[in-house]
């Protein structure tokens, strides 16, 4: 989902919404839903990486977290 209106849309309940990655949209879930941490990592300035090891910039450890970048 990149460069939509909505990246992500749930009218109704029941949906199971985890590792999804979303650019240049927002994110509207109903009530009723389950869903894993949703990152915003929209304007972040890493730094550049240079040799064989780095820390993360996603700033979670959750296996099911979302992204929007």
């Amino acid at each position: 989902c990149t460069e939509n209106d909505h990246g992500i849309w749930i009218e109704g309940a029941g949906a199971l919404i985890v590792g999804n990655r979303c650019a240049g949209n927002d994110w509207v879930l109903a009530a009723g839903n389950i869903y894993g941490t949703i990152v915003n990592r929209l304007n972040v300035n890493s730094l550049a990486v240079n040799g064989v090891s780095a820390p993360s910039v996603l700033t979670t450890t959750d296996p099911h977290a979302n992204f929007t970048y």
